[in-house]
């Protein structure tokens, strides 16, 4: 939830402060998680700031050996 909240596409109650604790309606967390294309969106949100989070490190080698490494000489 923070991720979708820091992205705009879930908003908490009231205007917290952003250190402070966030309160979200219940109400409208069951009526976006029954919306197909909300939950699409929030998916894709979260998965692109994950890859982000993470540098895209799959598939990702180094471009120079580690000192020490005989296997790659």
């Amino acid at each position: 939830m923070p991720l979708l909240a820091r992205s705009g596409h879930l908003k908490p109650l009231g205007k917290p402060g952003q250190n402070a604790r966030k309160w979200y309606a219940t109400v409208e967390l069951e009526r976006v998680g029954r919306d197909p294309v909300w939950l699409d969106k929030a998916i894709r949100i979260v998965d692109r700031l994950v890859r982000e989070a993470n540098g895209d490190k799959k598939g990702k080698r180094l471009e120079s050996p580690l000192p020490g490494d005989a296997s790659l000489n």
